[in-house]
């Protein structure tokens, strides 16, 4: 006869803050074995990429915007005319 005890198994993985807002959004050995694939893969730069790995979604998609007044708009009306 199985007991439900046999089929529970709990783990704790540490979580890793984001580098910019500093809010956990992934488990630290994620990062780690992806970084390790990298390298077993032959990347000789694969822990340059950390910094990256460990910036979350949101702060990445912010890094990416162009403020306003950066956008020169004249010069996109002048190549549609």
């Amino acid at each position: 006869m199985w007991k439900k005890e046999d089929f529970l198994q709990q783990s704790r993985f540490a979580l890793c803050n984001c580098r910019v807002c500093n809010r956990p959004f992934a488990v630290q050995k994620e990062i780690d074995y992806a970084i390790a694939l990298l390298k077993h893969n032959g990347d000789s730069r694969a822990e340059n990429h950390r910094e990256s790995f460990e910036t979350c979604p949101e702060c990445k998609r912010q890094k990416c915007l162009v403020p306003s007044d950066r956008i020169e708009l004249t010069r996109h009306m002048k190549e549609a005319i």
